[in-house]
């Protein structure tokens, strides 16, 4: 175990030393006279110098949960006539996804404005096995939005880069959905609307 211990420490000393010794060169100048010459030591520092991109491109994916009045009411079964009546929207789960362009605003690239693109669909079936009314009930929504916004990126010369930032987002949402009742089943077409909202976010 020692003589691996000794191996190792060796081996790193004369990394080191490898690697400040070959920053070191001697130069040979013209002699100022016959019998004379200056010999001189020339240092080599080889430095990295990292800028901030011109333009980030940012792909991810999202999973959705709905809750408050969005979700469905009744322990999570979702009640045809809340729905109806706007008292809930249904929403349970969906999947989305989100393209992101990152613009710097000046030459450091700390600050730099957010275009976004997302896609965002909610599905959700319901069944009532405990009801007296039993049917294939859905509620499904199509959003599609686009955001506007601002960051602040603390480390943009770095590889992992931290920020914070906030945007406006537009919003379409439209979809349909099968309620199924005392009178029978039924669908619905559920009209675009269109949203206003905010967005925060942090990450790396």
């Amino acid at each position: 175990m020692k003589t691996i211990l000794v191996s190792i420490i060796v081996f790193i000393f004369i990394s080191l030393y490898y690697d400040l010794s070959c920053q070191e060169l001697n130069i040979k100048t013209n002699p100022v006279s016959p019998d004379t010459t200056i010999i001189k030591k020339q240092v080599r520092i080889r430095m990295v110098t990292r800028n901030a991109p011109d333009v980030t491109f940012e792909l991810s994916g999202m999973y959705d949960y709905g809750v408050y009045e969005l979700s469905g009411n009744d322990n999570g079964d979702l009640n045809p006539e809340q729905f109806v009546k706007g008292e809930n929207f249904g929403v349970r789960h969906g999947l989305g996804t989100m393209m992101t362009a990152k613009i710097p605003l000046h030459k450091k690239g700390n600050l730099r404005a957010d275009i976004s693109l997302a896609y965002n669909r909610f599905s959700s079936n319901y069944n009532k096995p405990m009801m007296d009314v039993t049917g294939y009930d859905f509620v499904k929504y199509n959003v599609y939005s686009a955001i506007a916004g601002i960051e602040n990126n603390f480390t943009p010369k770095y590889r992992i880069k931290t920020f914070v930032g906030i945007g406006v987002i537009a919003s379409v949402i439209s979809g349909d959905a099968q309620i199924t009742d005392s009178t029978g089943t039924g669908m619905l077409t559920i009209k675009p609307g269109f949203r206003l909202g905010i967005s925060i976010n942090s990450g790396l």
